[in-house]
């Protein structure tokens, strides 16, 4: 009895000082691609890393000083760029942007005292793959050339997951997509109570990819020969990302004592 007595007053403590704390934010990916086949980076292509956006919306449940639960849903575009190697004579260079909806779901320790606050955090990760668009050049393409430029121009396509759509010269038929991803993140970082009853928060963090994109890879689209290129999508990416956000504060109880206290004075 007396066990469950203090699991309810825990419980109370809880919701007493429960505090939402919810608002807009925007950060910078940085975004590192790793084949399942490992011949197919170390043997052909330079796989580069690059740089991309996520924005959204960002939500953190506090339920002590303490410990938090914290979420977001934010849009993510992450770049996948493959080069060929120098002593490869065939000339082949890919670029591609995957655009995911992102919601990670942390868990946050919080340390520090006002205004100043640091943490760390860290959870499971769902990316859901909305849609991808990039471009190719390889050697057959040569003989096209941008009379402005001098330089060879490139095939531009967008990906599709549905056969009945694959219809023209543009479009990236991906027949065993892997669209639901997973991954975990963990990071740490900083928020400042603002005059305005707002908060800035800082955060750093590095997601660890998964899941690859498809299961299988796609040569004949684009109608070129196999033994040119061959785009593959069995490839997890793994992102560094830094952020900043402002959230802004609700508190569930202070409204209902003041709705009690309007109508007592009532």
């Amino acid at each position: 009895m007396k066990k469950i007595v203090f699991a309810l007053f825990f419980l109370v403590s809880l919701t007493s000082h429960a505090q939402y704390w919810f608002g807009p934010k925007i950060g910078i990916n940085y975004v590192d691609p790793i084949y399942q086949d490992k011949s197919f980076e170390r043997d052909f292509y330079d796989v580069e890393n690059d740089f991309d956006i996520q924005a959204g919306l960002a939500l953190n449940y506090t339920a002590t000083d303490l410990y938090s639960v914290y979420t977001e849903i934010i849009f993510e575009r992450m770049n996948r760029n493959l080069v060929n190697k120098t002593d490869n004579p065939i000339t082949s260079i890919s670029n591609t942007t995957n655009k995911f909806l992102t919601i990670p779901v942390m868990l946050r320790v919080s340390l520090g005292r006002l205004p100043f606050h640091y943490y760390v955090n860290g959870g499971p990760k769902i990316s859901y793959w909305l849609a991808s668009k990039g471009n190719l050049v390889l050697s057959s393409f040569e003989e096209n050339i941008d009379p402005d430029t001098n330089e060879v121009i490139p095939l531009t396509y967008r990906v599709t997951f549905k056969e009945k759509k694959a219809n023209g010269e543009d479009i990236l038929f991906v027949e065993n997509p892997n669209r639901l991803q997973f991954g975990l993140t963990a990071g740490a970082g900083a928020f400042f109570d603002l005059a305005t009853g707002a908060r800035l928060m800082v955060d750093f963090r590095y997601t660890f990819g998964h899941s690859n994109l498809g299961f299988d890879s796609v040569a004949d689209s684009f109608d070129f020969p196999e033994d040119e290129y061959v785009e593959s999508f069995e490839y997890t990416m793994n992102t560094i990302s830094v952020s900043i956000g402002y959230l802004f504060g609700y508190n569930a109880e202070f409204k209902r004592k003041g709705r009690s206290t309007n109508k007592e004075s009532n």
